[in-house]
This record gives structure tokens, sequence and C-alpha cells, in this order.
């Protein structure tokens, strides 16, 4: 539904942007991060920003675009984005032995085979991030405790983390390393929920 209404809203509001010259979406919306930016229409629409294709190769003094033109800029800015990588660990503490960046983790926080470790605001929610982050550390919290006061409770949860690392808390989203940590607000914080009542028993 959310999907719906936001297509048909920017349709409305912005129209079709294949008439910029932005090349037309392989996906639908919210399978990839919007661009949240009203004045890069404006100054596309005004021809102040001229969209180009993937570039496909630099040469010495200029760049080759995927469509085979050359253009000559005076600056590229690599704007790449990062892997997160946790390098003072061994990249198996993560299951994540090849190194990617992708740790396979349970409520992107868990890790199996390590009960006392866990990462907080690992994240990319459609929303903002401090109320996800803070259930995570309140669950890393009861989960500390559980050890303490419940240890078959903590050992249960345990066994879930080994069982489900690696779930995804999202709906269709591009399969890219853009994407790896993508989460639903709400789907997210209902399985962060379930995980504290079965931990606690209630």
């Amino acid at each position: 539904m959310r999907q719906w209404l936001y297509h048909w809203t920017l349709r409305l509001t912005v129209g079709d942007l294949t008439r910029f010259g932005l090349p037309k979406p392989d996906h639908r919306v919210y399978e990839t991060h919007p661009i949240a930016n009203s004045q890069l229409v404006y100054y596309v629409g005004h021809g102040a920003i001229g969209p180009v294709p993937d570039i496909a190769r630099f040469h010495p003094y200029a760049v080759e675009l995927a469509d085979g033109r050359e253009i000559d800029p005076e600056v590229v800015i690599f704007a790449t984005g990062y892997l997160p990588r946790f390098e003072f660990l061994d990249a198996s503490v993560f299951a994540d032995s090849a190194g990617a960046g992708r740790p396979t983790l349970w409520l992107n926080a868990f890790t199996p085979g390590h009960p006392t470790l866990a990462v907080a605001g690992l994240l990319q929610p459609d929303s903002g991030m401090f109320t996800l982050a803070h259930w995570q550390t309140v669950l890393f919290a009861r989960v500390l405790q559980a050890r303490r006061d419940r240890p078959e409770r903590a050992a249960a949860f345990a066994q879930r983390v080994r069982e489900r690392a690696g779930e995804r808390y999202s709906g269709q989203v591009k399969e890219s390393s853009r994407h790896w940590f993508e989460v639903g607000h709400a789907e997210y914080l209902r399985a962060v929920q379930r995980a504290l009542v079965d931990l606690e028993g209630k």
C-alpha cells in the first residue's frame, strides 16, 4: 500500500523524470533508497544539472561514458559509500569470512557463537535510527541479565541466534551492498519485541 501511494504521489507532484533525461528506474519505489531533494528536480529541470550515464572508463584527458560519449569534467567525485568492516576483529567472528563487509547476524545485532558480543546500529531503516538502536541495546542488556539469572533462557536465545542469523526485515529491495542492512522499522521492531517476549517468557 505504501509503495502504491508513494508512487502515485510522485507521479502527481513530480511527474515522469525521464523527461529530464534521467533513466527509467529498474525497480519500484522503496526498493532502493529514495533521494529526498526537491532542489535536484528543480535544477535538472532548468538545465543547471545535466544527467549522464555511468562512467565506462577514464582516459588521460577525458571520461568515457557508457553510451560512448567522452566528456572533460573539471572534477569527478566518487560517492561510493562504504562497507562495514570491523578491522579490530577477525572477519569470521561476524560470519563474514570473505571480508565482504556483510556480517551474518540475527536482528542485525547478534552473532552466532559469541553470546556476549552484539552490535547496535548496523541498520538502514526507513525511519529514524535511534529508536531501533535503543531497542537493540535493551535486548542485549536483557540477554546479559538472562545469562546471569536465567541461563536456560539465555541458552535458548543463543540457539535462536544460530538458527536465524541472516534473516531480513524489509520488503523487496535490490540485491546490492547498499541494501544489505535495509529494514522496515515496523517489521524490525516487531521482531525485536518477539525476541524480548521469548527471552523473558511473558
